[in-house]
């Protein structure tokens, strides 16, 4: 809350709640701050905006607290405010409310620790920053679900054998970097990640370095075996 001119804060945790509710944490905390006026006569008490989290909308909300004047009648003693004995036997400290602010029926009026509004924010900013890496991430994997895509168009409309096989070739160089071409088939067995892929991918280069394999199969059998990998490893990433 702060320091306020012509008054004594003092802020403490009043109360705290916790709960489990289907498998999820639920904290309730109530605070509370004492105004101890310092001289009489009226003081200002301003209005407080305190930003939170709402979880039901998922968005940062603004609390308002309505600013308040009081008029501290009474004569004020002069010993220290933290004695507990500050009053005398015959003195009386009356405090009466005189006016709010304009204030908007729409918020409820909460208070909140500094720290907590720290924490929130910084979660918020986490928050966003993982949104965004998020949306990158998305964005770059959906750009090349189409390259791969539309590279798979152009080789199921293809007729040459040879073709269809160079068509094949740039789709794993765009999707792993490796060349089916110029690479031996022990590199493309260790450099995959997924042993079961690397296997079909040596069986269509094995297809293809034989003659007699191809002019007994032709470009059916080549098609079948590219769009059964398509179907398994390309349309799950």
């Amino acid at each position: 809350m702060g320091e306020i001119p012509g008054l004594t804060v003092y802020e403490n945790l009043k109360n705290t709640e916790e709960t489990i509710k289907d498998y999820s944490y639920f904290a309730n905390k109530t605070f509370e701050a004492i105004l101890i006026p310092e001289k009489t006569g009226s003081v200002d008490v301003p209005a407080i905006s305190i930003s939170y989290f709402n979880p039901v909308t998922e968005k940062y909300e603004a609390a308002e607290i309505a600013g308040v004047t009081i008029v501290v009648n009474g004569n004020m003693p002069q010993q220290n405010f933290n004695n507990s004995n500050w009053l005398n036997d015959n003195e009386t400290l009356v405090i009466s409310q005189v006016n709010y602010s304009d204030s908007n029926s729409e918020y409820f009026a909460i208070q909140i620790k500094k720290e907590s509004v720290y924490i929130i924010i910084a979660i918020f900013i986490i928050l966003f920053a993982l949104s965004i890496f998020l949306i990158w991430v998305i964005s770059i994997r959906k750009k090349k679900n189409t390259t791969l895509k539309n590279l798979y168009k152009q080789l199921s409309a293809a007729t040459d054998i040879n073709e269809i096989y160079s068509l094949f070739n740039d789709m794993i160089k765009y999707r792993y970097n490796l060349n089916l071409k110029t690479n031996s088939q022990n590199t493309v067995r260790n450099n995959l990640p997924d042993s079961n892929l690397a296997e079909k991918l040596i069986d269509i280069m094995s297809y293809m370095e034989s003659s007699e394999a191809k002019e007994k199969k032709g470009c059916l059998y080549l098609k079948d075996n590219i769009k059964s990998i398509y179907k398994s490893t390309f349309c799950k990433t």
